[in-house]
C-alpha cells in the first residue's frame, strides 16, 4: 500500500467534540500526522467563518473544501475559483417551500449562517452559496 498524502477531515461528528472544541488528543494527532508530511485537509458543509477559528487554532495553512464543495479554497485568502451563488429567486423558492411546510431553513453568504428566526427581506438580494432545508417527519 502506497503512503498516505492526504487527510480530509470534517468537522461536525469528526475533528471536533460535541461541545465544538478540538481536543487534545485531536490536536496531537492532527500535529503527528502533518510533521510526517500528510497534508491535512478541512472537508465541510459549514463556511469559511465558521471554519477559520479552527483553522487558526491548529495553525494550519491549508487547503479547504468548504459549504460542501461550493467553495475550494487553495489556502486562506486564496480561492481556486470563483465563487458561484443561488440567486434570490431560487432562495426564495426554498424560503417559502420551507416556511409552507413548517421545516426548517437556513442558508450561507460568503461571509455568513442566516437561520430561519434571523431571516429578513433583505435576505433575498444576496448571493448564497448554499440553503439548506430539514424537516422533522413523524
Amino acid at each position: 500500500m502506497g503512503r498516505i498524502k492526504l487527510l480530509a477531515v470534517d468537522l461536525d461528528g469528526t475533528l471536533l467534540t460535541e461541545t465544538k472544541e478540538i481536543s487534545p488528543a485531536t490536536r496531537c494527532w492532527i500535529n503527528r500526522t502533518i510533521e510526517r508530511g500528510v497534508i491535512v485537509v478541512f472537508a465541510t458543509g459549514r463556511g469559511f467563518v465558521n471554519t477559520e477559528p479552527y483553522r487558526r487554532q491548529l495553525g494550519l495553512d491549508i487547503p479547504m473544501a468548504l459549504v460542501n464543495g461550493a467553495e475550494i479554497w487553495i489556502r486562506p485568502g486564496e480561492l481556486l475559483e470563483p465563487r458561484r451563488f443561488i440567486s434570490g429567486d431560487g432562495a426564495l423558492r426554498l424560503y417559502r417551500l420551507a416556511t409552507e411546510n413548517g421545516a426548517w431553513f437556513w442558508g450561507y453568504t460568503e461571509d455568513r449562517l442566516v437561520h430561519l428566526e434571523e431571516w429578513t427581506e433583505e435576505e433575498f438580494s444576496c448571493g448564497w452559496l448554499k440553503l439548506g432545508i430539514r424537516h422533522a417527519i413523524c
